[in-house]
């Protein structure tokens, strides 16, 4: 591990190329754009050895200011491999101009998946159903639609109750539109939480609101836990996610998200709890990290990829803090 002392890109980007100029031509995988791009302009110079493999964090077109999109016909595209999250952002990318043939598709590795699911616990009728979301408080995660609906349950439900986790720049205005709907006894912003297993040991319903999504981690995290969840079917990787785990039914349409609410909550609760256990086994197959591990070390051009293993160490928690 190297420390160039940099809080912004920009600023490591020299460090950088001076440390790789004198390191091996080992395969670099790089996280982050805008280091991305400085480095593969310094490598169309030659001033970096060995391959370059690019790793998308997110929904190119919704992460990514336009005025830069030229970078991915130009630079990025010039890579030896771009690793994209999902089908949507594998498009994106070949609409920017990146070629497809050098596209490989990777989810992001759930760690809870290497560990024992959870025992929900069932609530009593007084306690009412805690529905759960969890994410940076910033608009297009979508809690102000999720705080607007959840009033509906409310009315057949009343001992219902909504806990958001996180922090961010919304924070006051979503405070805000909670009083102003008298949902201060019924909608909890709980803050940054570390550990996150209690909250999924006693949730009813995950919810996940988001308007765009590149790969939803704290989606992944709530299906390992076994937990039920509701999902809008925004923009990147959601509706992939749900698809694969065989929740295509759990997804709310994203033109009526406050509208259907509450009648797809009630629908959700009423499944089989066998559903949430088959969910959490089809997520292994896409997103275990011995899994993803093998597939990095693939498209590294490590030699015997398959025959690794991930040591994950888990980190309680991890879901509540934003990871792309």
């Amino acid at each position: 591990m190297r420390d160039f002392r940099a809080a912004r890109a920009r600023k490591a980007l020299w460090p950088a190329i001076r440390y790789l100029r004198g390191s091996s031509d080992a395969p670099l995988l790089i996280f982050g754009f805008h280091l991305a791009v400085g480095i593969l302009a310094a490598k169309k110079l030659g001033l970096v050895p060995g391959p370059v493999i690019y790793r998308e964090a997110s929904s190119p077109r919704a992460n990514i200011n336009r005025s830069m999109h030229w970078a991915y016909r130009f630079l990025v595209g010039r890579a030896n491999r771009v690793i994209a999250q999902n089908r949507q952002a594998h498009d994106e990318l070949a609409s920017l101009g990146v070629p497809s043939n050098r596209i490989t598709i990777i989810p992001n590795p759930c760690p809870s998946l290497t560990l024992p699911p959870i025992a929900n616990a069932q609530p009593t009728p007084r306690d009412g159903t805690l529905f759960l979301s969890v994410g940076r408080l910033a608009p297009e995660k979508g809690f102000d639609r999720l705080i607007r609906a959840f009033p509906v349950y409310l009315r057949s439900h009343p001992n219902a109750r909504l806990a958001i986790l996180g922090e961010g720049t919304e924070r006051a205005r979503l405070a805000s539109l909670i009083q102003d709907l008298g949902l201060r006894e019924s909608v909890n912003l709980a803050g940054f939480v570390q550990d996150l297993v209690p909250w999924y040991e006693k949730t009813g319903l995950f919810v996940l609101p988001s308007r765009y999504e590149g790969q939803p981690n704290v989606l992944m995290e709530a299906i390992a836990h076994c937990c039920p969840v509701l999902c809008a079917a925004g923009k990147g990787g959601i509706i992939e996610v749900m698809d694969a785990c065989g929740l295509a039914d759990c997804v709310v349409p994203e033109d009526s998200f406050e509208q259907s609410f509450a009648e797809r909550a009630g629908y959700v609760l009423a499944k089989d709890s066998a559903a949430w256990q088959n969910a959490r086994a089809r997520l292994a197959e896409l997103a275990h990290p011995d899994k993803v591990l093998a597939r990095y070390l693939d498209a590294c051009g490590a030699p015997a990829a398959a025959s690794f293993r991930a040591t994950v160490r888990s980190q309680p928690g991890a879901a509540a803090t934003e990871r792309g």
